[in-house]
């Protein structure tokens, strides 16, 4: 059985899905050495690897129904 979850807005925080209009936005998330240490051991991302991998990933996983 699949149950639907929403992620309310606060009024401190909104949510909203990432989607290729936050490229930017990943990118630079992705050139601090303190983030990434955690996801590869520090490796900057490159744009070309942010739109040819990581964003067709991020689509392949978006659902809009349960966010």
């Amino acid at each position: 059985m699949s149950e639907l979850f929403i992620v309310k807005n606060t009024q401190r925080l909104s949510f909203e899905l990432m989607s290729d209009k936050d490229a930017q936005l990943f990118f630079d998330l992705d050139q601090d050495p303190e983030v990434m240490r955690f996801i590869n051991g520090g490796k900057p991302s490159t744009m070309e690897e942010i739109h040819s991998v990581y964003l067709p990933r991020l689509r392949s996983y978006t659902d809009l129904k349960k966010g």
